[in-house]
């Protein structure tokens, strides 16, 4: 007797390659009703997923295991790929995780000391010539960016603290012009070190501390422009 069931499978098992690209162009094309239907399994078996989860962790974890190092090669170009087109939405994000969790990062290091220092020596120890070659990068990577920033020396920062005062009278800040007490001052670089600054003497003013802070990393003219649509900087300024 023909048994249909049987023959369609063998006509699968004969044709595996044929169907995974098939299916592969289908999902490509339908990428939309993909993720529809997924999204609508996931809802209505959001309780059998968990249930199926919690039986089965160690046969899952041995799964991703396989998978992640017969598919490492691949991931790590899929990665690559994506963070060079998305650069800027990944370091937005960065950031507000960043911003929105710093006290949580500073608990979590106060709690778990002893934790972290045991993990830094595990992976020194492991990856002892990688962090010496890192180490020795950075240190040439150093001494380039202090050639072309250039010595900031103590004749040229007495330097700026009197022509200061001989512009002003007493010792100013040149961002709110406003007078500056003793223990308030700091050095700001006007155009920024991160942003292609160096410390010329051009470049260096004083500033108070809560100003500089505020300037963070932007050059003179667009810090004006921000003090242009507050009306409260001397208030800023003195608190």
């Amino acid at each position: 007797m023909f048994n249909q069931k049987e023959y369609q499978k063998e006509y699968r098992q004969r044709n595996k390659n044929y169907f995974k690209n098939h299916a592969k162009q289908w999902r490509q094309k339908n990428k939309d009703k993909v993720k529809e239907y997924q999204n609508r399994w996931n809802q209505k078996n959001k309780e059998y997923y968990k249930q199926y989860q919690q039986e089965n962790k160690d046969t899952l974890k041995i799964c991703q295991k396989q998978w992640y190092l017969k598919n490492k090669d691949n991931l790590r170009l899929r990665h690559k790929q994506y963070r060079q087109k998305n650069r800027e939405k990944l370091l937005q994000q960065h950031k507000k995780y960043y911003q929105e969790n710093k006290e949580k990062r500073k608990q979590y290091r106060q709690r778990n000391k002893e934790k972290i220092a045991q993990y830094c020596k595990r992976y020194y120890q492991k990856n002892i010539v990688r962090c010496k070659m890192i180490s020795k990068i950075f240190a040439m990577k150093k001494r380039i960016w202090l050639k072309k920033i250039g010595p900031l020396t103590i004749q040229r920062i007495q330097r700026v603290y009197e022509n200061n005062i001989k512009k002003y009278g007493t010792l100013t800040c040149y961002l709110c012009y406003i007078p500056i007490q003793f223990g308030e001052d700091s050095i700001d670089h006007k155009t920024p070190l991160s942003r292609g600054g160096d410390n010329a003497y051009v470049n260096l003013g004083i500033a108070h501390f809560k100003c500089n802070c505020r300037k963070y990393n932007k050059t003179e003219k667009e810090y004006r422009k921000e003090l242009e649509n507050d009306r409260n900087r001397a208030f800023i300024c003195r608190t």
